[in-house]
């Protein structure tokens, strides 16, 4: 077996043994800074179907590398340029580490094999792997990165923006990126109806020669790869990051940035797989064959919403919500789990039943893969992403509640990807009684809902909540005004982090 696995991790090419330790300047702009080997290979077209295997094959090996804490992430992606006659690679493999030890030492072990494959492969066909391997894993070039800022978001496209700064500008470049473009792009990044989804600046560590070709590079992160080219709302996003600032100040600045990097190339990455640390499906998702459409009284999708051990379904055609059920869930990467804690009346989703799937995660989508537990039909749903993934950026993010007056009534509010939902449930018998939903847009400390679908609540419709909102621990206080049909009622909340 021994000899098999340094069959195979010949036939791997580990890149990054040849890096060097970063310039002290590196670490300073980020106490716990990403190291990421970028590999750039050149697929002749007749291999690409046995170097797709083959990164499956390897895939397996990562994700026990980064269970137990050497790698933080592995991402393979495809160069889609329109034009990429220029273009000396086609594919690119991002190995992600959590420092420099690891990415010298955090190679693959004997172990890693055991517990990836040993169940799947005969010895014949672990050496036709490696083999496989060595013929296909043509890498034409190797780099390191360490990543200076990010607002990360799991996307299906990337645009890399590969920049070059002018001599001795390599500090005041990072400054004004930090300070001056990243709470713009953050601003944009929370904005449901702008096109871009998250941003990450790296630095080039190696090679480190004087003629090298770049020293920074930008991605520009997307849910669908039209966004890439569809313009921003007509917002000055500048203005809402940086208020103090006049338009000529915010101009001057973006002139002087403009001047300390030259523009060396642009290139469009689809992610094709992916492995992460952390298992989580946190989001708004509906069917792929009837997608949610935000800001819209005409949605006629099913929405699962999933925040940290909490789910809710809702069914609904025209802003009405013909069914909701919610309860807690447990992911743990292969297997999910939901029970129902709380339903409207439908005799097949009832308080106290269970569901086990299993799923089949993408940057965009899951496969959903289960029985049902009457008929014994196979389940087979995909859920796609319906608003962009904002993760736990702005701390409001969450499952909160709040008591009512009656003592066995309680409201259960989740808030997350621009989508927010509240339920009235029956704390003895998980019954539903009511539910609004809709979209919100918070610049802090403003927060706006609009209600755009609900459950025996017709009134709410079009509805619209204006309010300061501030978070203390575990508590979120909103204050501020509730407009309905044109009347304006004061409003006073306290929610606290929820549990079921």
């Amino acid at each position: 077996m021994k000899n098999i696995i340094l069959l195979l991790m010949a036939g791997m090419l580990v890149s990054c043994a040849t890096t060097q330790e970063p310039a002290s300047t590196l670490t300073s702009q980020n106490k716990s800074p990403n190291y990421v080997v970028a590999d750039y290979r050149n697929i002749a077209q007749e291999h690409i179907e046995d170097y797709l295997k083959a990164e499956k094959f390897w895939k397996a090996i990562h994700q026990e590398r980064i269970k137990d804490g050497r790698m933080t992430a592995w991402l393979l992606l495809k160069v889609v340029n329109e034009e990429q006659k220029d273009i000396p690679y086609n594919y690119i493999t991002l190995n992600v580490y959590p420092d420099m030890e690891k990415v010298s030492n955090g190679g693959p072990t004997n172990e890693d094999f055991t517990n990836a494959h040993s169940d799947q492969y005969s010895e014949q066909e672990i050496q036709a792997m490696g083999a496989l391997t060595r013929k296909v894993n043509n890498i034409i070039r190797s780099d390191l990165h360490t990543t200076i800022s990010s607002i990360y978001s799991l996307t299906k496209y990337r645009r890399a923006n590969f920049m070059k700064t002018a001599p001795g500008q390599r500090d005041a470049f990072v400054e004004s990126r930090q300070g001056f473009i990243q709470p713009i792009f953050s601003k944009m990044i929370h904005d449901i109806n702008a096109p871009m989804s998250g941003w990450i600046l790296n630095e080039l560590v190696t090679p480190d020669d004087t003629e090298k070709e770049y020293d920074f590079i930008s991605y520009d992160l997307f849910k669908d790869k039209a966004d890439i080219n569809r313009p921003n709302p007509n917002k000055n996003y500048t203005k809402l990051a940086h208020p103090i600032l006049s338009n000529d100040e915010s101009q001057a600045i973006f002139n002087k940035n403009r001047a300390m990097r030259k523009m060396v190339k642009r290139e469009i990455w689809e992610v094709l797989d992916y492995a992460f640390k952390e298992a989580s499906l946190n989001g708004v998702w509906s069917f792929s064959n009837n997608k949610y459409k935000p800001g819209k009284l005409s949605n006629s999708a099913p929405l699962k919403i999933i925040r940290d051990g909490s789910f809710m379904v809702l069914h609904m055609e025209d802003g009405v919500i013909n069914h909701v059920h919610a309860g807690p869930t447990e992911y743990d990467g292969v297997t999910m789990k939901e029970k129902i804690h709380a339903s409207s009346e439908n005799e097949n989703m009832s308080p106290g039943e269970s569901f086990t799937f299993n799923i089949k995660p993408t940057p965009n989508n899951f496969i959903q893969l289960g029985k049902n537990k009457q008929t014994g039909a196979e389940w087979k749903e995909q859920w796609m992403r319906a608003t962009k993934n904002t993760f736990n950026r702005t701390g409001i993010e969450g499952v909160w509640a709040r008591e009512l007056d009656d003592p066995d009534r309680i409201m259960v509010k989740f808030i997350l990807d621009h989508t927010w939902v509240w339920i009235i449930m029956n704390k003895k018998t998980g019954l539903i009684t009511n539910s609004l939903g809709g979209t919100f847009e918070y610049n802090a400390p403003e927060y706006i809902e609009k209600a755009e679908f609900h459950f025996n609540v017709p009134n709410g419709i079009g509805g619209m909540l204006q309010s300061e909102l501030t978070v203390q621990g575990e508590e979120l206080s909103l204050t501020g005004s509730i407009n309905r049909n044109g009347e304006k009622n004061p409003l006073e909340e306290t929610w606290k982090r929820f549990e079921w």
